[in-house]
């Protein structure tokens, strides 16, 4: 006798609870410009970033989920 198996993918879209951006400093430290529930989208002016950088600005997104697990993306923005 030869079990069948049979598999589902079941995708589940969580909705981030908190989501925050922040611009990171040359030094390191981080200036927080938005955070908020429920949405993972968001709108903000930017500073320039230094011209020893090639006017690139660090821009950090920390989003934590339902669950409590955290997830974090850095990109660089040129800002003139």
């Amino acid at each position: 006798m030869r079990a069948q198996t049979s598999s589902k993918l079941i995708l589940i879209m969580l909705v981030p609870t908190i989501t925050s951006f922040a611009v990171v400093r040359d030094d390191g430290t981080e200036i927080v410009v938005a955070k908020q529930q429920e949405r993972s989208v968001t709108s903000v002016r930017l500073p320039a970033g230094s011209a020893g950088n090639g006017y690139s600005t660090a821009v950090r997104a920390l989003i934590v989920d339902s669950f409590g697990a955290k997830a974090t993306f850095e990109f660089l923005v040129t800002v003139h």
